[in-house]
């Protein structure tokens, strides 16, 4: 049996949204793996493209730019949605199985009407049943940010050892950098070559305890900042309307106020 640990701070705002809701909601669950416990440490909703009261389809757009938004050390751990017509312990669906054999290996959670939950752990074509504590995260447990060569930002957790940092944070770190050299452009001359890596801002839900930061490209010919991140933002999280506040030395953006969404 795999484990999971949910942070009760975020399992009561997943809980609120769904009880208001009579149709299906889908959340991509954001954390880490450490020591065989999985650890979540956000949730982002779907972008739907089409959403009722048995099903949900979001929006691959979405998936991609957040997969390349999650800092190095986080992942997408998988999925959480809601079976708003379920009382008691939900089942997972045949259209649900489906979905998760598509979406590869991670971890798929199912709530109820009543909040009660199923989850499963799918590693190829395997499931095994997942238990979920929901609880406050232990202090050793806590995302830890580590600033690296004053670009990027690895999420380790607090209890980490000096062992496991060196061992795992070329792994994570070099994901991170391949990805950025991709986005980024060479500048060429007659004896040699300059990479120029891509304009970014870490963008922060102010609501979160754990300050998670996304990183957003931006566009080379950006000279709106503010609406070229509130853009992606859109794409990304899903909120229609948002406050920012910029801290353009440190690269960062805070969002303060939504249009009513804290997930």
């Amino acid at each position: 049996m795999h484990e999971a640990i949910f942070p009760s701070f975020l399992w009561r705002l997943v809980g609120r949204i769904i009880s208001d809701d009579q149709l299906e909601r889908a959340f991509y669950i954001i954390g880490l793996a450490w020591r065989g416990i999985l650890i979540i440490y956000d949730l982002v909703e779907f972008k739907y493209i089409e959403r009722n009261k048995t099903h949900v389809i979001g929006d691959p757009h979405q998936k991609a730019l957040l997969i390349q938004a999650i800092p190095p050390g986080l992942k997408l751990l998988g999925i959480l949605h809601s079976h708003p017509f379920d009382k008691g312990k939900p089942d997972f669906s045949t259209i649900d199985l489906r979905d998760f054999s598509n979406f590869g290996n991670g971890l798929f959670i199912v709530l109820s009407g009543s909040l009660e939950y199923n989850a499963v752990f799918m590693s190829g074509r395997e499931s095994k049943e997942c238990h979920i504590t929901i609880r406050e995260l232990r202090d050793h447990e806590k995302p830890r940010i580590l600033i690296v060569n004053n670009r990027w930002k690895l999420i380790v957790p607090m209890g980490l050892s000096k062992w496991e940092l060196e061992k795992y944070a070329p792994i994570h770190l070099s994901e991170a950098i391949s990805r950025e050299v991709i986005l980024g452009r060479i500048k060429v001359s007659e004896t040699s070559a300059d990479l120029a890596l891509p304009d970014y801002f870490d963008v922060i839900k102010s609501w979160n305890p754990f300050k998670i930061p996304y990183r957003l490209y931006l566009q080379e010919s950006t000279e709106d900042v503010l609406n070229e991140i509130k853009l992606i933002i859109r794409y990304i999280f899903n909120y229609k309307d948002c406050e920012l506040i910029l801290h353009k030395d440190e690269r960062e953006a805070v969002i303060h106020k939504c249009d009513g969404r804290y997930i």
